[in-house]
């Protein structure tokens, strides 16, 4: 087959960005053959379509009539470039900054790996480029989320070159043809998030290989988390779930019903502790979206988000101290969270000959013996539900978590009796009622999975014989 290439960029009123991501892709080296620059650009209100006729006139831009995400707008991408028969197509999010030979090194990788359906990039934050954003991940069964290895680390030569994995992230990826004839394009019912954890799940199970390498790099800005509504929660959640329905084995359904159960027990207990409602609200929008199968976009399930006040009393110039729980991994998550909700913090030296990870050298640092006898302590757990009384009280002491839950020391008893009550509760009524939902629902996903999985093969097979 005559090699062809389809560069295609997901774009939503994000103009600055796409300019910044086109002038990087045609600064691209090695690209000797042919190969087009596709934009697909999602109902955008600002400037970006005047900005692609104007500037990048070279370009196919595909206008969609309204915003139909990313999961939408790569599919429509993805299913131009098979129609028009590019033998590779790349995918690239608007907010990414490629390295020169970024595109000509995914391409050589898959020529020389034929084994491998889809090659990703190295991604590093476009503002603190020494710093690793992602570097191929994995699904995990176990817990029913996502491993992000690296993320947040020092960017190193000691990374592997090839990272054999379970996706890589539509922000920089290639494929080829026959994979896109094979296994179709993006679930448009996504709209956004898992889309790419599907589908690069969806050419696994097609018998292709995921791989991630080094050698090629982007920087990417990652549009900062939406605080003010709960949008990010609604479609990741209920996406979350809607993957496993449609990939979970049966052996493992009973697994992740129990883990559900779990996970809604505790939004609920908690958005009642932090007096944040929406954000339960839209959760069980979400469960129930997916078990209705009323997926795409929900407008009307996104809402306001209310800002949780359990830190309010630590606002202002003086410090909290946070102990060391011998976790440090920990500390960076509650760090950032304590910043959105401006706490100063300091950290409490560990005792004896224990050192610091080396993230967290550039945190403000106290002795114990030095911290005032009245000021506010905080413990951080993994989670709220872990944490145990100290046992020798002390005034102005604090138990707290990453996700932001925080309970005073003497209330802790107290707290953790109700918390288990709540969750008796909850197993004896709630779960048995959606237990008969997430199978009748799970059985719909997988077969719809077959029947998308028919198509593509006659597809491909109509494409084979002309």
């Amino acid at each position: 087959m005559h090699i062809r290439l389809a560069i295609v960029i997901c774009n939503f009123n994000k103009a600055a960005y796409l300019r910044q991501c086109l002038e990087s892709v045609f600064a691209s080296t090695g690209l000797s053959f042919e190969h087009q620059v596709i934009v697909v650009d999602n109902a955008s209100t600002d400037e970006s379509v005047t900005l692609v006729k104007q500037e990048f006139p070279q370009v196919v831009l595909l206008e969609n009539q309204q915003n139909e995400g990313g999961s939408g707008g790569f599919a429509r991408g993805m299913e131009y470039a098979s129609d028009q028969q590019f033998s590779h197509i790349a995918l690239l999010d608007n907010d990414i900054r490629l390295e020169s030979e970024t595109l000509i090194s995914l391409f050589a990788y898959l020529q020389q790996n034929p084994a491998v359906g889809v090659v990703g990039s190295k991604i590093l934050s476009m503002d603190n480029p020494q710093y690793l954003q992602e570097l191929g991940s994995y699904i995990d069964w176990e817990n029913f989320s996502v491993r992000v290895e690296h993320k947040g680390a020092a960017d190193s030569p000691a990374f592997p070159a090839v990272t054999v994995c379970d996706y890589v992230p539509a922000c920089c990826l290639m494929t080829r043809l026959e994979v896109l004839q094979q296994v179709g394009s993006f679930d448009r019912r996504h709209f956004i998030y898992w889309d790419d954890m599907d589908w690069c799940w969806r050419v696994k199970q097609a018998g292709y290989e995921i791989h991630a390498i080094s050698q090629a790099r982007v920087y990417h800005k990652m549009g900062a988390q939406n605080l003010a509504t709960t949008f990010a929660s609604y479609y990741f959640e209920r996406n979350r779930v809607l993957f496993f329905l449609k990939h979970l084995p049966e052996d493992r359904l009973a697994a992740f019903i129990s883990h559900w159960a779990e996970r809604c027990c505790n939004t609920l207990f908690f958005c009642q502790l932090k007096q944040t409602p929406n954000l339960a609200l839209s959760l069980l929008f979400a469960y129930e979206d997916v078990m209705s199968d009323q997926l795409f976009r929900q407008d009307g399930h996104v809402l306001p988000r209310e800002q949780d006040s359990l830190f309010n009393q630590f606002a202002g110039t003086e410090p909290v101290y946070i102990v060391n729980t011998e976790q440090p991994e920990l500390i960076q998550p509650f760090i950032r969270y304590l910043n959105t909700q401006q706490v100063q913090c300091v950290l409490i030296q560990p005792d004896g000959p224990e050192s610091l990870a080396e993230a967290l050298q550039d945190l403000p640092q106290i002795a114990a013996s030095a911290v005032p006898a009245n000021a506010p302590r905080i413990i951080v757990h993994r989670h709220i539900s872990t944490a145990r009384p100290a046992p020798n009280a002390m005034p102005n002491l604090y138990h707290a978590d990453p996700y932001g839950h925080l309970v005073a020391d003497q209330n802790l008893p107290a707290f953790l009796q109700q918390y288990q009550r709540f969750q008796g509760m909850f197993r004896q009524i709630m779960q048995p009622v959606w237990q008969e939902r997430f199978e009748t629902a799970r059985q719909r996903y997988q077969q719809s999975q077959a029947v998308t999985g028919m198509l593509a093969t006659v597809q491909q097979d109509q494409c084979s014989y002309g």
